[in-house]
């Protein structure tokens, strides 16, 4: 029988044309066949472009890939302008999910699980593949406060999940996986962090808490469960730029981390 894989994507706005980088060459150029695709924020709109093709199609899986980098290189780039107003970056998101077909991910038997949280009652939120036909589902789980609004999903108000977690690991391993594989914008290495006192280490410590998987560190400690991390070799440009040339930058960095299979060391991810 062959091993049950889940794909996990964190979010990072703009910095999603990463995770779409790494999660095409993986399906493309290695095969990969996930039963579970989850994520919060940009990650979980990446995995519903993944839970679009049906189980086990794995042809279907990789035009649903190629799909997803197509979107982000001609249908999400945005000139500063479109980002000046709160209306402007709502129509934005909205014209931008209109590409991607719910109902074939909602149908595809492939487990979707994407992450957000309640603006009401700031409890997390974990959508499955059942709601997707909702619009308001996805605009909700990308709802960064601040950026956009919060949006009424189900008689509740969402806003992006990745304001309480990262991943929704605990959903993910509810659905019996032999292995995960997390694609992450954010990287492994804190660098001049580990180093220094005061301030700027408290600093150091939190972002990476907050930032770089506590959710897989949490799955890393409790399960003898494979774990696999895509991460950025080198920096990333700003989550805030939808300029064309920052997302191809970023997605091409993305194909060529999936490509070659340069996983990072998940032991990374934990803060001893």
């Amino acid at each position: 029988m062959a091993a049950r894989v889940a794909l996990v994507s964190t979010g990072g706005s703009a910095r999603g044309a990463f995770s779409a980088g790494v999660a095409h060459s993986l399906v493309v150029e290695h095969g990969l066949d996930p039963v579970v695709v989850a994520g919060v924020s940009i990650g979980a709109v990446n995995s519903a472009w993944l839970a679009t093709a049906p189980v086990g199609d794995q042809a279907a899986l990789r035009s649903a890939a190629e799909g997803l980098v197509r979107w982000w290189r001609e249908s999400v780039p945005r000139p500063a302008w479109r980002m000046l107003t709160r209306g402007q970056r709502v129509a934005a998101v909205r014209q931008g999910l209109d590409h991607l077909d719910r109902a074939a991910a909602a149908r595809s038997g492939r487990v979707w699980l994407g992450g957000a949280t309640d603006a009401r009652t700031g409890r997390w939120v974990c959508a499955t593949s059942d709601l997707l036909e909702d619009p308001a589902v996805l605009e909700g789980i990308v709802a960064f406060p601040g950026v956009l609004p919060p949006v009424p999903v189900q008689g509740s108000l969402w806003m992006d999940g990745v304001v309480r977690r990262v991943v929704p690991i605990a959903e993910v391993l509810a659905q019996d996986v032999d292995e995960i594989v997390v694609i992450t914008g954010g990287s492994p290495e804190i660098g001049a962090w580990k180093g220094g006192s005061g301030a700027l280490r408290a600093i150091g410590i939190a972002a990476h808490e907050l930032f770089f998987l506590k959710d897989v560190r949490t799955a890393l400690e409790q399960r003898d469960l494979p774990v696999t991390v895509y991460a950025p070799t080198r920096p990333l440009t700003s989550p805030w730029r939808f300029d064309r040339r920052a997302i191809e930058a970023s997605l091409e960095h993305g194909l060529e981390v999936g490509q070659s299979l340069q996983a990072c060391d998940p032991a990374a991810f934990v803060v001893r």
